[in-house]
């Protein structure tokens, strides 16, 4: 979230872009030996680099007010939702579900301190696997991991700016 334009825009996305990606890495994944790690499974199942994938760029390739009265997507950054695409009846709701292809899914804010820094979205589309309460009990737990690790991102690149400004002048 940008919190001087109140603008939210698209900055990471992990997952599969297209039912064809997603098929080939469900195959992919069901031939691979069991013992295989995170980072083993997201290098063997992305062509490139994870900025590269299809979903990414889409991703990044939002932008939409986080003021709009009436969105879910803007009730996102301060609340967790439980939302079915075609419910949706915000303008700038249902053009976000088109673009992400999305039908039953989870937003998750990531707010530390009264701060929103944005929010975690969560589809099944591609697994198909329930968002069950315990799964986004679970969600919950990572987005607080998550929130903290990113504020201490944020604050380092706020230091260094600070410091290129007080060595430039």
């Amino acid at each position: 979230k940008d919190p001087e334009e109140g603008r939210i825009t698209g900055h990471c996305a992990i997952g599969p872009g297209d039912d064809r990606e997603a098929d080939r890495i469900w195959r992919e994944l069901a031939e691979q030996e069991p013992w295989l790690d995170l980072r083993e499974l997201v290098r063997r199942g992305l062509a490139g680099t994870p900025e590269e994938a299809p979903l990414a760029q889409r991703l990044r390739g939002l932008s939409f007010s986080g003021q709009e009265a009436g969105s879910r997507f803007s009730r996102a950054l301060y609340e967790l939702q439980e939302l079915h695409g075609e419910q949706l009846e915000h303008t700038a709701d249902r053009a976000l579900v088109a673009t992400l292809d999305l039908q039953h899914f989870v937003t998750l804010p990531l707010v530390r301190a009264e701060r929103s820094l944005g929010f975690l979205l969560v589809d099944n589309r591609y697994s198909g696997v329930s968002l069950a309460p315990e799964r986004i009990d679970v969600l919950q737990v990572l987005v607080r991991f998550a929130t903290g690790i990113l504020e201490n991102l944020l604050l380092r690149e706020s230091l260094e700016r600070s410091l290129a400004r007080s060595q430039a002048s």
